[in-house]
């Protein structure tokens, strides 16, 4: 509960204020650091799950809102990428490898 901002690399990425929102998800589904900070901008109220694996194992239903959560924001990066992907699609300079570094990205697997 509150508003919070996700700043990587010192630029603001994300304003979150809906409650219930999950942060840090990534680095526990994917078990690395976290990538990012989150800045609370003024009263904020979170669950911080300690041993988040077991939380999770625990929690079913909020492994189901973190995957929609994440299905959601997977959803509008490929629209927002099939859009640039249209406006650089017949541009000669460096701009035209858009599309190729796109399809990469989506095709990308680990």
């Amino acid at each position: 509960q509150g508003k919070v901002e996700v700043v990587r690399g010192g630029i603001r990425i994300a304003l979150v204020e809906e409650p219930g929102a999950v942060l840090g998800e990534i680095s526990v589904l994917l078990d690395r650091p976290h990538m990012a900070e989150v800045r609370a901008m003024g009263k904020a109220f979170f669950y911080v799950a300690r041993d988040a694996e077991r939380f999770l194992n625990e929690h079913p239903a909020v492994n189901l809102h973190i995957a929609c959560t994440l299905a959601k924001r997977v959803d509008a990066l490929g629209c927002y990428l099939a859009d640039l992907k249209q406006q650089y699609a017949d541009d000669e300079s460096h701009l035209g490898m858009v599309g190729e570094v796109l399809d990469s990205l989506m095709l990308f697997r680990h």
